[in-house]
């Protein structure tokens, strides 16, 4: 069992190491700025031959970030995360929110973190995610238009 259970982690591991590598090797289709706030920037980058999208936020703050992408069509809910730095530590998982409600950890975490670090009360996140992670219930479907107008603030500690 524990065998099997090696196997089945080092095969998950090895697919996202490959997944990582090929979209840090692959040129986005389209790159996107927004200084959501004046304490808030967000770079994202489109890569439609993988059906992926990469963030990389930069907030004024040593504390944790919460960042959401949502569907202007369902403004109830939002896909995002909630991470930071934390003793050079990172953390961050996968997050969805209703706006009404408390974030709630998502069961499948689809968001992948690549960097993180904290540098002169600037904590700065990069990551990524599939356009479609199949996670009807509690994710967003991203369409390139959808990933740039549901561009959202939602939070970050001061």
């Amino acid at each position: 069992m524990a065998l099997r259970i090696l196997t089945i982690s080092f095969l998950i591991v090895t697919t996202l190491s490959r997944s990582i590598h090929k979209l840090s090797t692959a040129v986005p289709s389209f790159r996107g700025e927004r200084d959501l706030s004046p304490e808030f920037n967000v770079v994202w980058e489109v890569f439609e031959e993988e059906k992926s999208i990469a963030f990389t936020v930069r907030v004024k703050t040593v504390g944790w970030i919460e960042f959401g992408i949502s569907d202007p069509n369902a403004k109830n809910r939002s896909d995002g995360i909630l991470g930071g730095v934390k003793d050079g530590e990172p953390y961050f998982d996968d997050y969805h929110f209703s706006f009404d409600t408390t974030p709630l950890k998502d069961q499948s975490q689809d968001w992948t973190l690549t960097d993180a670090n904290e540098k002169d009360g600037i904590t700065t996140l990069s990551f990524w995610r599939k356009f479609n992670t199949r996670d009807d219930r509690e994710d967003v479907i991203i369409k390139c238009t959808v990933a740039i107008k549901g561009l959202r603030i939602r939070a970050y500690s001061v």
